[in-house]
C-alpha cells in the first residue's frame, strides 16, 4: 500500500499527458479536490459550522489548523438506519475568512476532544481535537495516518451492521 507522502510525491512528478496512469482503481492525475475530498469554506457558504470555525480561530490567535467532527452527531444518527462512524476533518485557515477542509479520520477519535458552545444548538457546537498549537495538530495527523485514517473497531462494527441488515431486511 502506498503512503500518502509517496502518492503526493508521485503526483507532483506526473505530466498532464500521463492522465491515463492508474494506481489501483484511481487515476494518479486526479486531485483530492476532483475526487471530492476537500471543501473550500467561505463566508458566502451557507454552512453554519463556518461561523463556529471562525470563532475557534478568533479565540486562538496564530492558529491556522484544527480537527473537528464533520456533521452534527445528533442528526446524522437519525437520518440513516446504519450510520457510518463519525467523520473528522482537518480545517486549514488559508486566510482570515477562507478555510479548506478535508477528511482525516473516521470513527471514535484517537485524540482528546473538547466541545465548544460556539453556536445556538448542539449541531452548532462542534467537537474539536484538543490541541494547543498547530504542531500538535500535525502530530495528531501523523497518528491518524499511521492508523490508516480510521478506528478499525468502529469500521468493523459498521460493515458488520450493513451485512446484518442485508440479511434481515
Amino acid at each position: 500500500m502506498l503512503s500518502f507522502d509517496t502518492l503526493i510525491a508521485s503526483a507532483h512528478s506526473i505530466q498532464p499527458e500521463a492522465s491515463h496512469l492508474f494506481i489501483g482503481s484511481h487515476s494518479v492525475a486526479n486531485t483530492v479536490t476532483r475526487l471530492g475530498l476537500t471543501r473550500v469554506i467561505t463566508p458566502d457558504t451557507s454552512d453554519p459550522i463556518y461561523q463556529a470555525d471562525q470563532a475557534y480561530f478568533a479565540g486562538r490567535p496564530g492558529r491556522c489548523t484544527l480537527i473537528r467532527n464533520d456533521t452534527c452527531p445528533a442528526t446524522a444518527r437519525t437520518h440513516t438506519r446504519n450510520p457510518p462512524p463519525q467523520l473528522w476533518v482537518l480545517v486549514i485557515g488559508l486566510t482570515h475568512s477562507i478555510h479548506l477542509s478535508m477528511p482525516v479520520w473516521r470513527g471514535t477519535p484517537c485524540f482528546l476532544t473538547e466541545t465548544l458552545q460556539l453556536g445556538a444548538d448542539e449541531c452548532h457546537a462542534p467537537v474539536y481535537a484538543k490541541a494547543a498549537a498547530d504542531v500538535e495538530i500535525s502530530l495528531l495527523l501523523k497518528k491518524c495516518i499511521a492508523n490508516e485514517g480510521r478506528d478499525w473497531t468502529d469500521w468493523k462494527n459498521y460493515t458488520w451492521s450493513i451485512e446484518r441488515s442485508a440479511w434481515t431486511g
